[in-house]
């Protein structure tokens, strides 16, 4: 079970980065221009067609999986079985999918005439999402390559601390 610490602490982090986008999408919710019928209004990008019972469903399953992934994140944090330093390059994903929820809301309202929030949307949104994930990237790799830090090398009490 020692050994499978850290593998259930990395899968929680994972199912975090995918889970935030999804509960950003959920949480903004639909940002189409009111007072018309969809057909009469213009998409950049045609939003799924999916039953409110559906999207809520989505938010909900997307809401629990950051709380308890979240938790288990922690929790791998506080018992030394992932290095701390590993929770900015959590962050940064985070950050990067709830930036790419947001940007599919707006991307994919319904408005008269063009979207223009689609376009800034795009341009700032991909550009934020790129520095994000290349950050989160960057981190990592230094993290992974450098090994344990010069306060982390002195607290000998958790050989698994090492391993991340």
């Amino acid at each position: 079970m020692t050994q499978l610490r850290p593998l259930l602490t990395c899968i929680a982090a994972f199912a975090v980065t995918l889970a935030a986008p999804v509960l950003t999408w959920w949480s903004v919710g639909d940002l189409s221009v009111h007072g018309y019928a969809a057909k009469d209004l213009d998409y950049a990008v045609q939003p799924p067609r999916l039953s409110p019972a559906t999207e809520s469903l989505l938010g909900a399953l997307a809401l629990g999986v950051m709380a308890v992934g979240g938790a288990t994140f922690v929790i791998g944090i506080l018992r030394t079985w992932i290095r701390r330093s590993w929770l900015a390059v959590l962050a940064l994903l985070v950050v990067a999918g709830a930036v790419t929820g947001w940007a599919w809301r707006v991307m994919t309202a319904g408005v008269i005439g063009a979207n223009i929030g689609a376009g800034i949307a795009v341009l700032l949104g991909g550009g934020a999402v790129l520095v994000l994930v290349s950050a989160a990237v960057a981190r990592g790799a230094y993290l992974v390559l450098h090994g344990r830090t010069s306060a982390e090398s002195k607290d000998t009490s958790s050989p698994s601390s090492a391993d991340f």
